[in-house]
C-alpha cells in the first residue's frame, strides 16, 4: 500500500514540475509581478506534497495522512488557495477577487480551478466582463492569458468590448481588440461599440482602426451620428463627418451604400481631410454671419447614404436632434455638413418646428438664414396637421420667435387642418403672451375652429388662470360682446361653457358685458340649465340675480325640464335648495315625472329626502305613464332609493299597463335592488298583495333570482331551544310557500314547488324549508290522496278485467244456443245479471267523475294560461 502511495506521489510531482515548467514557459505572457507569485505559488504547493510523502513514508496510516492533511500549517503556504477561505470552484469568490483587487487569490483560484475562466453568473457576466467593468487592465491581461473568451456575451448580448466603450478604457479596448474582440459585434438592441463611443462623447474610441460601420442602426433605427447628436457630443459628430469628409475626399466615386460596405469606419482622420476641416473651421470662424455660412455650403444634391441625411425610426435627422439638442455648435456642424433643412420626420415636421417649439431664436435665425432661397418656404411649411412654424411658436408662448417669423414675412392667420390659427391654438394652449401679442399685431379675432368654437371658447378651455389679461385688449377690440355670444355647431355660447365649466370669474365678466342667459343651444338648454346640471351653486346664485336668469329657471329644455329638474336628477342638493328659496314651484317635467321622479332616478336617497322634506305629497305621485318614483328607481337599479322610499311607506301601485315595480327590478336581474326588496320590513305586505297574480313576487325571485329565494328560506328556518336539549328543535315558517287561507285568488298549495320542478330548480327543491313543508303536506292529506287514487284505479282495473275475462274463449258454454251479440251474454243469464249491472255501473260513474274533472282541468287551465296549457293538460 505504501508503495503504491508512493508511485502515486512520485506521478504527482512529476506532474507538479511538467505544470511548472508550463507556467514558466508561458510566463513570458503576463506581468513581471505575476510571473513572480505564480513561480513562488508551484513552489509551495510541491513543497506541501513533499511534506506529505514524507508523512506516508513515515508509516502513518490512512486516517493519520488525512489529519495531518487537514492541520496542515497555513503559515507554511501564506498565499495558496486554500478551502477555509475561498471555496474551489466558486464563481463568487473570483468575482470578488475581481471587486477588490486581490489579483493574486484570483491567479491562485483560476491555478487550480481552470474551468471558472469562461463561467458566467445569474446575467450572464463572466469574470471578463467583471474585470473589464472594473478597468483593471492587469485582471483582463489575466484573464485574456489564462483563455477567457473575449467574445462572450451576457444575457442582454453585451459583450467585453460593449463594457470597455462604455467605460471609456482605451488601454482595456486595445487589449482586447489585441487579442481578437469583434468590433462589429451587437448587443440585443442592435447597439454596437460605436454607438457607445458617441454616447459617452469617447472620441479616442472612434479612432480604432477596426473597421466599425457609422451607418449602422441599432434596434432603435439610431446610427452612431443620432447618439452623438443627442448626446451632445460634439467632438464625436465632428469626428464622424471628419471621416466620411475624409473618404469621400480620397475617393469622391464611393457612396457608402455602394463600394465601402459594412466596413466603413473608423479610421484616424489623414492629414488631407484634417485639413479640409481645419479649412472649413477658420472660415467659420472668419465669417460669422449666417450668410456667409451659407455660401460655403452651397448647393447640393440630396444623397440619403451620407450621415447627415439618415433617419432613425421616427424619421429624426441628425439635424432634427442637434436642434433638440438646443446645442447650436451641433447645428452648425449640421449646416456645414449641407443638411437637409427641408427634411421632415414622420410627423411632417422640418427641423425650424422643432426650434420654434424650443423657442430658440438664435436657431431659428441660423436655419433661417443659412439658405436666404428656401427660407420663405421654410417658414411656411406645414407638418402633417397642416401646422406651420408660425403655430409652433404660438402655442409655445415664444414671443421672440413669433416677431422674428412676422418679420421674415410668415402669415399671420394661416389654418391648419382643424382650422386653427396662431392666435387659436395659443388661446387653446393657454398661451397667454402669444395671444396678447398676436392680437396687437392685428391676427383675427372672429376665427373658429371646426366646430365653430371661438378664441374665448378656447381661453375658457385651456383652464389657464391668466386668460382674464386678455380681457382688456378684447374690449378695446370692441368684439368681446360678439364674441360672447356667438355659438358654436352646437349652439352653445360663452355663457354654457363657462356655466359648465363652473369658471365665476368668467361668467361674472360675461353678465358684466352682455352676456344673454336666455340663448340656446341644440338642445334648448340655457346657461342655467347647464349650470344646474354641473352643480355650480355660486354661477347659479349669480345668474338668479339678473332679471334674465329669474325667466331663465321656468324655461324647459328639449325634454321639458326645468333647470331644477336638472339639478335633481344629478343629485345637486344645495342647488335645489336654492332654486327652492328663489321660489321656484314645483312643476312637471313634459313626460309628467316631478323632482323625486327625477331624484329616484339619480340614485340619491338624499336627494329624495330633501324634496319630502319640501313636499311629503309627491311621494306617491305618478306620471303619464302611471310611474311612480318607486319605478324609476327599480327601473335604474337604485336600491338605496328603492329602500328609502319603502321605508317612507311609498305605495305599491301598478303602472298604466299593470306592471308593479318589483317587476321592473327582479326582470333586470339587479341582485341588490331585489335584495332589498326582500330583506325589507315591507315584504310581507308586498308578497302577500301580489301571490297568486301573474306577478307574483315569489315565482319572478324563483325565475329570475334563485339565490335570492335560497336567502328567504334561511331566514325562515330558525333552531329554537338549547343545544342537547329534549325541547330544542328546528322551527319551520310556511308563510314563504303556504298561500293564506283568506287568499281571495286561491291557487294551489304547491305551485311554487310545481314550479321549481318545472325550472329544475334542484338547490331550492333540497332545501330543508321545501323539505319540511312536503312532508308536511305528505302527512296531512298527501298519503290519503294517494290511497285512494290507487284504490280508484285499482277499482276500475277489477272491474274490467272482470268483464275481459267473462270474454274469454275458456269462459264461454258451447252447449247454449249461439247468440249474435257479446251483449246478450252478459243480460240473458239471470243469475250474472245484477252483479254485472252493478260493475258497469261502478265503472260507468268512475270514469264519468274523472271526465267531469279533467274537462274541469283543462277549462281552468285555458282561461288562465292558453291553448298551449289547455292541450298540455289533455294529453298526459
Amino acid at each position: 500500500m505504501t508503495d503504491v502511495c508512493c508511485l502515486d506521489e512520485d506521478s504527482r510531482s512529476e506532474e507538479e514540475e511538467d505544470q511548472l515548467n508550463s507556467y514558466l514557459g508561458d510566463s513570458k505572457l503576463i506581468l513581471e509581478h505575476l510571473q513572480l507569485s505564480k513561480t513562488r505559488d508551484v513552489l509551495r504547493n510541491l513543497a506541501q506534497h513533499l511534506y506529505k510523502e514524507f508523512m506516508l513514508k513515515a508509516g502513518l496510516d490512512e486516517n493519520c495522512k488525512s489529519r495531518k492533511a487537514k492541520t496542515f500549517p497555513r503559515e507554511f503556504v501564506q498565499s495558496a488557495y486554500v478551502g477555509n477561505t475561498f471555496h474551489n470552484n466558486d464563481l463568487d469568490s473570483a468575482f470578488e477577487c475581481i471587486a477588490f483587487g486581490r489579483l493574486d487569490e484570483l491567479f491562485d483560484l483560476l491555478l487550480n480551478s481552470t474551468e471558472l475562466i469562461n463561467l458566467q453568473d445569474a446575467t450572464g457576466s463572466s469574470l471578463l466582463h467583471s474585470a473589464v467593468d472594473k478597468g483593471s487592465t492587469e485582471v483582463v491581461n489575466l484573464l485574456l492569458s489564462r483563455g477567457a473568451d473575449v467574445n462572450l456575451a451576457n444575457h442582454a448580448g453585451n459583450r467585453p468590448i460593449h463594457l470597455a466603450f462604455k467605460g471609456c478604457q482605451k488601454s482595456v479596448i486595445e487589449l482586447l481588440l489585441s487579442h481578437g474582440a469583434d468590433c462589429l459585434c451587437k448587443n440585443n438592441d442592435g447597439v454596437q461599440p460605436i454607438h457607445l463611443a458617441a454616447e459617452m462623447n469617447f472620441v479616442d474610441g472612434l479612432k480604432f482602426d477596426h473597421g466599425a460601420n457609422m451607418y449602422h442602426k441599432n434596434a432603435f433605427g439610431d446610427s452612431s451620428i443620432h447618439v452623438a447628436m443627442f448626446q451632445s457630443a460634439t467632438k464625436c459628430a465632428r469626428l464622424l463627418f471628419e471621416c466620411e469628409a475624409s473618404r469621400t475626399f480620397h475617393d469622391p466615386l464611393v457612396t457608402p451604400t455602394t463600394t465601402v460596405g459594412p466596413r466603413l469606419l473608423i479610421t484616424p482622420p489623414a492629414p488631407k481631410s484634417t485639413g479640409l476641416l481645419a479649412r472649413l473651421i477658420s472660415k467659420e470662424k472668419r465669417t460669422s454671419s449666417c450668410s456667409n455660412l451659407s455660401t460655403i455650403s452651397g448647393a447640393s444634391d440630396y444623397d440619403p447614404g451620407l450621415l447627415i441625411n439618415l433617419t432613425d425610426c421616427e424619421g429624426f435627422s441628425p439635424l432634427h436632434m442637434a436642434v433638440s439638442s438646443g446645442n447650436l455648435e451641433l447645428v452648425k456642424i449640421c449646416l456645414l455638413q449641407r443638411a437637409d433643412l427641408l427634411a421632415k420626420d414622420l410627423t411632417g415636421q422640418i427641423p425650424l418646428h422643432f426650434a420654434c417649439a424650443r423657442g430658440d431664436l438664435d436657431c431659428v435665425k441660423l436655419m433661417a438664414e443659412f439658405r436666404p432661397r428656401i427660407k420663405p418656404r421654410m417658414i411656411r411649411e406645414p407638418n402633417n396637421d397642416g401646422r406651420t412654424p408660425m403655430h409652433v411658436a404660438a402655442m409655445h408662448n415664444s414671443i421672440e420667435v413669433i416677431d422674428y417669423l412676422v418679420s421674415q414675412g410668415a402669415e399671420l392667420n394661416p389654418s391648419d387642418h382643424r382650422h386653427f390659427t396662431p392666435l387659436l391654438l395659443a388661446c387653446a394652449k393657454g398661451a397667454i403672451k402669444s395671444c396678447i401679442y398676436l392680437m396687437e399685431l392685428g391676427a383675427d379675432l372672429t376665427t373658429c375652429d371646426e366646430f365653430g368654437r371661438n378664441i374665448l371658447m378656447m381661453l375658457l378651455f385651456s383652464g389657464a388662470g391668466k386668460s382674464r389679461e386678455l380681457i382688456p385688449t378684447l374690449i378695446k377690440s370692441g368684439k368681446f360682446p360678439l364674441l360672447l355670444n356667438q355659438p358654436d355647431k352646437w349652439g352653445c355660447t360663452y355663457m354654457h361653457v363657462a356655466a359648465r365649466l363652473g369658471l365665476r370669474v368668467a361668467i361674472n365678466y360675461g353678465l358684466l358685458s352682455q352676456g344673454r342667459l336666455l340663448v340656446r343651444d341644440s338642445e334648448r338648454s340655457t346657461p342655467l340649465h347647464s349650470a344646474a346640471r354641473f352643480g355650480r351653486l355660486n354661477i347659479c346664485a349669480q345668474m338668479l340675480e339678473f332679471d334674465e336668469g329669474k325667466r331663465a329657471q321656468f324655461l324647459v329644455d328639449q325634454s321639458g325640464r326645468l333647470p331644477v329638474h336638472l339639478a335633481a336628477q344629478y343629485g345637486h342638493n344645495r342647488v335645489l335648495e336654492l332654486f327652492q328659496s328663489k321660489g321656484c314651484i314645483q312643476r312637471r317635467c313634459r313626460q309628467g315625472n316631478t323632482t323625486l321622479h327625477y331624484a329616484a332616478m339619480s340614485g340619491n336617497p338624499a336627494t329624495c329626502a330633501l324634496i319630502l322634506g319640501i313636499n311629503p305629497s309627491l311621494l306617491n305621485e305618478t306620471n303619464h305613464n302611471g310611474s311612480t318614483a318607486l319605478h324609476f328607481a327599480a327601473m335604474y337599479k337604485n336600491a338605496e332609493v328603492i329602500e328609502y322610499l319603502l321605508t317612507a311607506g311609498a305605495k305599491v301601485l301598478p303602472d298604466r299597463h299593470g306592471t308593479y315595480f318589483t317587476t321592473l327590478s327582479l326582470q333586470s336581474k339587479n341582485y341588490i335592488a331585489s335584495k332589498v326588496i326582500a330583506v325589507h320590513r315591507r315584504f310581507p305586505e308586498i308578497m302577500e298583495k301580489l301571490r297568486n297574480t301573474e306577478q307574483c313576487l315569489l315565482e319572478l325571485i324563483i325565475r329570475h333570482q334563485p339565490n335570492l329565494c335560497l336567502l328567504l328560506m334561511d331566514k325562515r328556518v330558525k333552531e329554537v331551544g338549547l343545544e342537547n336539549d329534549t325541547l330544542s328543535g328546528t322551527k319551520f315558517d310556511f308563510t314563504l310557500l303556504q298561500p293564506p287561507p283568506h287568499a281571495t285568488r286561491p291557487k294551489s298549495p304547491l305551485g311554487l314547488i310545481k314550479l321549481m320542478v318545472q325550472l329544475k330548480r334542484e338547490e331550492l327543491l333540497i332545501h330543508p324549508l321545501c323539505s319540511a313543508y312536503l312532508q308536511m303536506k305528505w302527512s296531512i292529506y298527501g298519503k290519503w290522496v294517494h290511497l285512494l287514487e290507487t284504490f280508484h284505479h285499482l277499482a276500475l282495473s277489477v272491474g274490467i278485467t272482470y268483464f275481459t275475462l267473462q270474454q274469454m274463449p275458456l269462459a264461454v258454454n258451447y252447449e247454449e244456443p249461439e247468440t249474435k251479440f257479446c251483449i246478450d251474454t252478459i243480460y240473458t243469464s239471470r243469475a250474472r245479471s245484477p252483479s254485472n249491472k252493478t260493475i258497469l255501473t261502478f265503472i260507468l260513474i268512475v270514469v264519468a267523475i274523472h271526465m267531469c274533472l279533467k274537462g274541469l282541468q283543462i277549462f281552468y287551465q285555458a282561461s288562465r294560461l292558453g291553448a298551449r296549457a289547455m292541450v298540455e293538460t289533455a294529453i298526459p
